[in-house]
């Protein structure tokens, strides 16, 4: 005979059970929404859709032993429905996995190495970001976040790899953005964006037109503020990139993800470096060096820094470095070949 002990026991595994249950219905269909028809349309102006944009890799620590349980117990649609979304996100990264046989046998051309770098406005260690710099040994560095009163600090400390004149080496105080070439540089004028830099980079091969940008990020702002952001970065693409004939590169902290809708609009006209010629999730933020509330160290999670580039280049390799030299991003670097020198 049951006692009230064991019934109240029972009463208790079942009420556990069933918002377990309940939980795992809610959230399967609540990412097959998102998933399938609201990252669709209306698309990242909700905020729970750019919520899974930017979780997505990571969803698979739920919903993997989700789906093992649900078949465990035989719960047919549950298990069908988690597939589904399982499914999706197995697809949208195995790629990165995958060997990349897109890539030239031969290296031949005139190669640009180009690194972007968000050195965190608050870090003060510019030792630190040199040393990063300089075991990368870039042709092309594209920095964010370079506070006014650190620009001669970190151009003294790179002096050996980019000539200490100011035709390698433009910054812009507004945007906190800065540029460093071993090849001559030119400003070009460009519309007021606080967030982008443009640049012709003169190589021996001919000029490149770079774009250094930093745009805030959106996430968890209003859809109106999301509005704004991805207007000024399509906008950019399709009016004044669309527009060059020559090559083209724009990198620097974008704050998307590569499932974003914004993402999905700038690669309709340009390559991403990490998709084409890198491997791996390449996580860039948040670097060990950045502390949760002070306290707490999160690996990265999220790649929000990105090298976008046009046909009339070809990036063969590409990756995160994982020395953050005290910023709150990993740098990422990218190699490109531009059309062969003519004798």
């Amino acid at each position: 005979m049951k006692t009230p002990l064991d019934t109240t026991s029972r009463n208790i595994y079942e009420v556990i059970t069933g918002a377990f249950w309940g939980g795992a219905w809610l959230v399967a269909i609540c990412l097959l929404v998102s998933i399938y028809i609201l990252k669709w349309w209306p698309g990242d102006r909700l905020m729970i859709v750019r919520l899974v944009n930017y979780t997505m890799p990571w969803l698979l620590i739920v919903l993997l032993p989700t789906f093992i349980l649900a078949g465990v117990t035989n719960r047919r649609w549950l298990l069908l429905t988690l597939a589904m979304s399982v499914i999706y996100v197995v697809l949208a990264y195995l790629p990165l996995f995958l060997p990349k046989n897109n890539l030239p046998a031969q290296t031949s051309g005139f190669k640009l190495k180009v690194m972007s770098y968000n050195i965190w406005s608050r870090n003060l260690d510019m030792t630190s970001i040199a040393r990063v710099i300089k075991a990368e040994d870039p042709d092309l560095l594209l920095l964010q976040e370079l506070p006014n009163e650190k620009t001669d600090n970190i151009a003294a400390l790179l002096d050996n790899i980019f000539p200490n004149t100011g035709e390698h080496f433009i910054y812009d105080s507004k945007s906190l953005l800065a540029t460093f070439s071993r090849f001559p540089l030119t400003s070009e004028q460009l519309d007021r964006k606080r967030s982008v830099q443009r640049l012709l980079v003169h190589t021996p091969a001919g000029p490149v037109t770079i774009f250094n940008v930093h745009f805030l990020r959106t996430v968890l702002r209003r859809g109106d503020h999301w509005q704004r952001t991805h207007g000024k970065i399509t906008g950019l693409v399709n009016n004044e990139i669309a527009e060059i004939s020559g090559p083209v590169i724009m990198g620097g902290d974008f704050n998307i993800t590569e499932q974003t809708e914004t993402y999905r609009q700038i690669c309709k006209s340009m390559k991403n470096a990490h998709s084409q010629a890198g491997r791996g999730f390449g996580f860039t933020f948040p670097s060990r060096s950045r502390k949760l509330k002070g306290m707490l160290t999160l690996p990265p999670m999220i790649r929000i820094d990105h090298l976008f580039y046009n046909d009339s280049l070809l990036a063969y390799n590409a990756a995160t470095l994982s020395d953050s030299g005290q910023s709150d991003h990993l740098p990422i670097v990218a190699e490109f070949i531009l059309h062969p020198l003519k004798d």
